[in-house]
């Protein structure tokens, strides 16, 4: 239940947003380019993410392995 309303949260922000920039006169031009900077920024993020998990994973499989040859 409490994914639901985070979600149902961020979709009223969005909302908020949009009816924001709607009374401001923004341009649909601005909101499609912060849109695409915010996209890439998240692709950026992920990567790194993608990429600390992939070392921890590596880091915790040598450990196992050391751990191992110090049983032996």
């Amino acid at each position: 239940m409490l994914k639901t309303v985070r979600n149902l949260e961020g979709e009223l922000a969005d909302y908020n947003l949009t009816l924001d920039k709607m009374r401001t006169d923004t341009r649909v031009e601005d909101v499609n380019m912060m849109l695409d900077h915010i996209k890439y920024q998240n692709n950026k993020q992920k990567a790194v993410m993608d990429n600390l998990f992939i070392e921890r994973k590596n880091n915790e499989e040598k450990v196992v392995e050391l751990e191992r040859q110090l049983q032996e």
